[in-house]
């Protein structure tokens, strides 16, 4: 999987990420496109520590239902 990941205002990279296991109550979800909106620049502007992984309104389809 891609991971949008911010490490300095110069530097911000897509990454490969490893796939999750899922637990139970989870979802595993093929994400098709994710949005990045003024929260994500908030923790650029707040200086979270980096890395930050950026975007969390994703659109995809479910893959795997964990049990529950």
């Amino acid at each position: 999987m891609k991971a949008v990941t911010y490490y300095s205002y110069d530097d911000i990279r897509i990454e490969n990420r490893y796939i999750p296991t899922i637990a139970d109550y989870e979802l595993l979800v093929k994400v098709h496109g994710c949005g990045l909106c003024g929260s994500d620049i908030l923790k650029i502007v707040q200086q979270a520590p980096p890395p930050v992984i950026l975007g969390h309104e994703p659109t995809g389809t479910i893959v795997e239902m964990g049990r529950g």
